[in-house]
């Protein structure tokens, strides 16, 4: 809004230290989960936007497989597919329930998922605590990635160490591609919509301008550099069955982390890339993600854990972080209003 005019509302806090971010874009969904106002909410992923705000706030947030979920008519194709749709939650238990009771028979351009046994023989786990100089992983948040697979290692799976240099093209691939669909669906819905653009602030004027200004041979390229990332991916999952890699590389930022008062879109994309680093990378490959807490850091932050499964897995993500869930390294601080403490 004008300095003249009112805020939409006031500024989303995390309700576990009020000072820092619930992260986004679904903010609100994980502070009103994570202060007990209600016990799941809808949310959306595009580049983590269920994942990180689950992540800062001490909750499990999964981003299903592309097409999993039905978007309907008007939906099933928003942002180019790199969209998912599903909740925020306080529970592995209540994800697994919410993901089999709504997905299926979207009717879009991605076929169904077929429901896939979980596989109870020895899996391979995929190891990564390295995020690469560019974006470096604080070491607490690293080293928990490490406990988590030691537990999983406990039960009987095989761990198999993974390098920064598998990941680090898909990762900057990844937040290409995700720039330009961003970019050139804000321009499109603006256009479509006789939106007035001066009213909106000047981070979002600029990436329409972005969008409105990009070549179309130029998108061409980053959504061939989409199909890439998926190859690569479908590669590692060659070697491993599933993939242990870290959500977040620091504590939720300060408040104001993230300001949009500026027209900088390179310097924004760098800082979302550089708090969660292997967040894009699910959604424009279309594989499913899942994040859990797996402890907490010397300021009662939530330690998070990422997971990644192949393309229609999820039963078998759900069930890995199940297990890790059950370890209890993780207590919810507010209780769910209007049920038993």
């Amino acid at each position: 809004p004008r300095a003249s005019e009112p805020a939409i509302g006031p500024i989303c806090r995390n309700p576990l230290d009020p000072a820092r971010t619930a992260g986004g874009s679904s903010g609100g969904a994980a502070a009103a989960v994570a202060a007990g106002i209600v016990a799941i909410a809808h949310a959306t992923d595009a580049g983590g936007s269920i994942r990180v705000p689950a992540a800062c706030c001490g909750l499990v947030g999964m981003k299903p497989t592309r097409g999993a979920i039905p978007g309907g008519p008007s939906f099933g194709n928003h942002l180019a597919g790199i969209a998912s749709e599903l909740a925020i939650c306080r529970s592995v238990r209540d994800t697994a329930l919410i993901f089999d009771r709504l997905s299926g028979k979207s009717r879009g351009p991605f076929p169904d998922p077929s429901p896939v046994d979980i596989d109870n023989r020895r899996l391979r786990i995929g190891l990564l605590v390295d995020t690469g100089s560019a974006y470096p992983t604080e070491d607490d948040r690293l080293a928990v990635v490490e406990d988590a697979a030691r537990a999983l290692e406990s039960d009987g799976y095989e761990i198999v160490p993974l390098t920064w240099s598998e990941f680090e093209w898909s990762v900057a691939a990844s937040g290409g591609t995700f720039a330009d669909i961003v970019s050139v669906n804000l321009a499109a819905l603006i256009k479509a919509a006789a939106l007035d653009e001066s009213r909106a602030e000047p981070l979002t004027q600029a990436f329409a301008a972005r969008g409105r200004t990009l070549p179309a041979t130029s998108l061409w390229k980053t959504l061939d550099d989409a199909v890439l990332v998926s190859r690569k991916l479908w590669a590692l999952f060659d070697r491993v069955d599933c993939m242990l890699i870290p959500m977040l590389s620091s504590a939720p930022l300060a408040i104001g982390s993230f300001p949009t008062d500026h027209a900088d879109t390179d310097l924004h994309l760098e800082r979302m890339t550089a708090f969660a680093p292997l967040a894009c990378l699910a959604n424009i490959s279309g594989f499913p993600a899942l994040t859990l807490p797996f402890g907490q850091d010397e300021h009662a932050m939530p330690l998070p854990v990422q997971i990644m499964a192949p393309m229609g897995h999820e039963p078998r993500l759900l069930s890995l972080a199940a297990r890790l869930e059950a370890e209890g390294r993780w207590q919810h601080r507010f209780p769910v209003a209007g049920l038993p403490s």
